[in-house]
């Protein structure tokens, strides 16, 4: 049902993001959104939810278990994206 439900609502969010005006894939030094910073968080829940998930009743293979891992590290990153650039330009 968790599965279902996030697909249904990220993909929906995710699709009107990817489809406005200025697209932030043309201008990637822009800061994300607060609808882009929900949808980032909330597949980050789910992958994280999802990857304890796998290890608790072993039910997926090692590639399944490096995507979700390397989707969180992804995520994460990109939520920080700001965060680290500002550090960066602050002597």
């Amino acid at each position: 049902m968790i599965s279902l439900l996030h697909g249904f609502v990220v993909a929906f969010i995710g699709i009107n993001q990817c489809f406005m005006i200025d697209s932030p894939f043309d201008h990637p030094e822009w800061r994300t959104t607060y609808m882009q910073s929900f949808l980032m968080v909330a597949s980050l829940g789910y992958f994280m939810h999802d990857l304890v998930w796998c290890f608790e009743y072993q039910s997926t293979d090692k590639l399944m278990i490096a995507h979700h891992m390397y989707s969180i590290l992804a995520l994460l990153r990109m939520l920080f994206k700001d965060t680290l650039e500002r550090r960066r330009l602050v002597p």
